[in-house]
């Protein structure tokens, strides 16, 4: 099965704002609905699991009744890091599906995500054991001293999806708890932190993770420009 494991329990301390960014309405749908509804289409997709907000969860199932989200089968609580948070997600997740089931962990603040990304990280995850989506980064690139250039032929700009076997990303976030690591920033960096190898396979410029207030500018463009995209009608 290939699970989709949606964290929504940040509270968007850069943007600002009431309510937390997930939550925020564009163009009358929050962005979490956006976001979920990309999975709920998808074919390939089985299931998904919310980790939500303290004190949101009785909203998510809102939004999931709303918008007939029929594969939203799971919702459970945030932690204090996104480490924790995917943590209580997998852990949600561990007691209804088998160990070599698929996860799919992605930001609920990634709402364009097209069908290409989801496809080529299933079928990257399945040769190779996990599946990190991501683009080539073409800025340049300083340390913040302003005295020193990184060359940026080699790096990557990881992004969400980030698909893994359930049972694998579990246990290495077990064993980071052991050793003490408790806020890596993505279950792959945190994959890396343990020794593991990842798998690049297929990102999106257009992939952002709404952060900023020219984040949600962006979006909303993308909104306008392509209105059957994002109609929930269809």
């Amino acid at each position: 099965m290939n699970l989709a494991l949606i964290i929504a329990g940040g509270c968007g301390e850069r943007m600002g704002c009431t309510p937390p960014k997930q939550f925020i309405k564009i163009a009358g749908h929050p962005v979490l609905a956006y976001t979920l509804k990309k999975f709920q289409a998808h074919p390939a997709i089985d299931a998904i699991c919310v980790v939500a907000l303290a004190g949101w969860e009785s909203y998510v199932r809102e939004i999931a009744e709303t918008y007939n989200l029929t594969k939203l089968r799971h919702i459970t609580t945030g932690g204090k890091t996104g480490q924790e948070s995917i943590f209580n997600g997998l852990t949600e997740l561990q007691k209804h599906y088998a160990p070599t089931d698929f996860v799919l962990i992605h930001d609920a603040v990634r709402p364009i995500i097209p069908n290409t990304i989801i496809d080529d990280a299933i079928k990257t995850a399945t040769k190779y054991g996990n599946a990190v989506s991501a683009t080539p980064c073409f800025e340049a690139l300083t340390q913040n001293n302003g005295t020193e250039f990184i060359t940026h032929q080699n790096l990557y700009r990881a992004q969400a999806p980030q698909c893994f076997e359930l049972g694998k990303i579990l246990d290495i976030h077990n064993r980071a708890q052991k050793q003490n690591i408790t806020n890596s920033i993505t279950s792959a960096t945190l994959m890396m932190q343990m020794g593991e190898q990842i798998f690049f396979c297929t990102g999106s410029n257009k992939n952002i993770k709404l952060t900023t207030p020219e984040d949600f500018e962006i979006f909303q463009a993308i909104l306008n420009n392509e209105p059957d995209e994002y109609n929930f009608n269809n």
